[in-house]
């Protein structure tokens, strides 16, 4: 999918999305996820890759001293500026996180929450957010995944994903184990702090690391 087609796909969603991802993947979840993200401290200053509608952009701004809230969507921007009109120190861009307008070494904390599994390069994603974090920079990835599903229930979360979101893009949806995204982003030049999972039926990995020099 190019880039455009895929700010087609994301864009066209972007007035429901929040109540389309909680019938998909389930309210509490989300909501667990953004709990234990408000508890990430001293976050600095944040940049956030796919931020969508600021569903989890709005709890770690309280402890973060400025964001950049990056989208390739414009609708999904705009659903973002309005649900954090309470934020004066969030800015929004523009962009395709593969290729970010964007110094080097700018920021204390990147947030990717419901991105990495979607994208058909998640390499190059964690190359481009590495290059803007400064040393030692704090990772936080949010990622939902039914790998712990029967097959029966997997094709349940499937046919709900498809009567809400539609055919998802040709390179797929990616389900991370937590064993496998630890490895992944070990292996992209991060130290893994943690990787916690959440829920009990879709399951969310909340995991963080830090840049390595």
């Amino acid at each position: 999918m190019s880039d455009d087609l895929n700010e087609i796909y994301w864009g066209r969603c972007a007035g429901r999305y929040d109540t389309d991802t909680d019938y998909v993947v389930g309210r509490e979840l989300r909501l667990a996820l953004a709990g234990r993200l408000s508890s990430v401290r001293d976050a600095g200053r944040v940049i956030e890759c796919g931020c969508g509608t600021g569903f989890y952009t709005k709890h770690i701004a309280p402890n973060s001293s400025a964001i950049l809230a990056v989208d390739i969507s414009a609708e999904m921007l705009d659903q973002a500026k309005s649900n954090l009109k309470m934020f004066p120190h969030v800015s929004y861009l523009k962009a395709d996180c593969k290729k970010l307008p964007l110094p080097d070494a700018g920021f204390d904390t990147a947030l990717m929450a419901n991105v990495l599994h979607t994208v058909s390069t998640p390499g190059i994603v964690l190359d481009e957010i590495y290059r803007v974090l400064k040393n030692d920079g704090l990772l936080v990835i949010i990622t939902y995944s039914d790998y712990a599903l029967s097959f029966a229930e997997k094709a349940g979360v499937a046919v709900k994903f498809l009567s809400r979101f539609g055919v998802p893009p040709p390179y797929g949806l990616k389900n991370f184990t937590p064993r496998e995204l630890k490895a992944f982003i070990g292996n992209s030049g991060y130290r893994v702090d943690e990787a916690e999972e959440f829920g009990d039926h879709v399951k969310g990995i909340f995991l963080t690391a830090r840049k390595l020099s």
